[in-house]
């Protein structure tokens, strides 16, 4: 967890936040995430869905979820 080794937040506060977070309100932000960062990119970048999927991996959202809002 990438608050928990940058930041210093104890891994139970982190899990109980997301445990009280909504399914879809996480899914909502994520693609949110995903589209802002898509339209700061080029539309020819061959390299535009690796850096989206890394700017989200690196704001804290699972790789596999990632991965599955660009598939």
């Amino acid at each position: 967890m990438e608050l928990q080794h940058t930041h210093g937040i104890r891994k139970s506060l982190i899990e109980t936040a997301l445990e009280a977070l909504p399914e879809a309100e996480y899914r909502a932000t994520l693609l949110r995430l995903l589209q802002k960062k898509r339209a700061q990119l080029a539309p020819d970048d061959p390299n535009a869905r690796q850096k989206t999927a890394a700017s989200a991996i690196r704001a804290g959202f699972e790789p596999e979820l990632v991965f599955d809002f660009l598939d």
